[in-house]
C-alpha cells in the first residue's frame, strides 16, 4: 500500500494515466479522514440543486412529509452535533460529517456523484 499526500495527488494521476495508455492496471484510492473533509456548503448546495430542487417542494414534502427547507435544516441540526468534554473544555466539530452517523455513506455517495 502506497499513501500519497493531496499535493502529490496530481503527480500520481498523471504517472497512472501513462501508463494506462500501455497497460491495464487495477487500484483503488483511499481518502484519508474522508467523511470529515465533505465541506457543509458545497453538500447542501448540491443537495438542494440537484437533489432536493428535482422533486419540487410540494413533490418532496409528499415523499418525506417535511418540506425542502426543513429538511434541509433538520440536515444541517445532525450534521453539527459532535461536542467533545476534555479537561473541562468543549471542542465542536466544524466541518465534515461525523463518520459514525448513519447518513454517511448516502451522503458522501450523493455529494461525489453530484459534482
Amino acid at each position: 500500500m502506497i499513501f500519497v499526500s493531496s499535493e502529490a495527488l496530481p503527480r500520481v494521476i498523471q504517472k497512472l494515466e501513462e501508463r494506462m495508455l500501455r497497460e491495464v492496471y487495477a487500484f483503488s484510492l483511499d481518502v484519508e479522514d474522508f467523511y470529515y473533509n465533505i465541506p457543509h456548503k458545497e453538500l447542501f448546495c448540491v443537495l438542494r440543486v440537484n437533489k432536493v430542487d428535482d422533486y419540487g417542494d410540494i413533490s418532496f414534502r409528499g415523499v418525506t412529509g417535511v418540506n425542502s427547507d426543513d429538511f434541509l435544516e433538520l440536515l444541517n441540526l445532525h450534521l453539527h452535533p459532535t461536542v467533545v468534554n476534555f479537561d473541562d473544555k468543549h471542542y465542536a466539530q466544524r466541518s465534515g460529517i461525523c463518520n459514525w452517523f448513519f447518513s454517511c455513506p448516502f451522503l458522501s455517495d450523493l455529494f461525489f456523484l453530484c459534482l
